[in-house]
């Protein structure tokens, strides 16, 4: 017997709807905001620049401020006329108020010392050519300036003076050291003049 009825496969499924598609981005719109970020980037990476370099002039100035205040609180206390110096006296006053229970200012430490014959043997020479001695206790009373010390005279400018004498300079030194100051004027006036 012949079957002459036909089999019918069954329908295939539909495909599903395709999503539609986002359409490109203008290109030129996306060029022109990758041109504002970077020029946004670059602006705060040249502020950042200045802000650091402003902080580090901020940083050194106060460094440089506190050296200067340090150094002359060490000058006015020790009488030391010398910047290396002054700094050399505030190292060994800082070691030396490390350990100790009371701390005291520099001008009672400097004091201390030079009364104290084993403290005054363990400096180095150059500080100790700035001690008051005991039969000196101010160095105004043998009438050489505070701070130079009494085994030679100061031969070279103080540090920032530029080697100029002034009127109050002049008249700040003492007579001996005005004649040899006049002594040196005129006999530099001479050598200029036989040029």
């Amino acid at each position: 017997m012949s079957d002459d009825a036909s089999t019918t496969l069954p329908a295939a499924p539909a495909a599903p709807p395709t999503a539609p598609t986002a359409e490109p981005a203008d290109p030129m719109v996306s060029a022109a905001l990758l041109r504002e970020s970077q020029a946004t980037a670059s602006t705060l990476q040249t502020r950042l620049a200045e802000v650091e370099a402003a902080l580090q002039s901020t940083t050194d100035e106060l460094d440089t401020s506190r050296a200067t205040s340090r150094r002359l609180s060490v000058r006015m206390a020790t009488g030391i006329d010398d910047d290396q110096i002054a700094d050399m006296a505030h190292a060994r006053w800082t070691s030396a108020m490390e350990g100790a229970e009371a701390q005291v200012d520099v001008g009672a430490w400097w004091a201390a010392t030079a009364a104290d014959e084993a403290a005054t043997a363990s400096l180095p020479r150059a500080l100790r050519v700035y001690l008051p001695t005991a039969a000196e206790p101010a160095a105004a009373q043998s009438g050489r300036p505070v701070g130079t010390p009494g085994h030679r005279q100061r031969r070279t400018p103080s540090p920032g003076d530029g080697g100029t004498l002034t009127p109050d300079k002049f008249a700040r030194m003492s007579t001996d050291e005005q004649r040899a100051a006049a002594a040196s004027f005129w006999a530099a006036g001479r050598k200029r003049t036989r040029r």
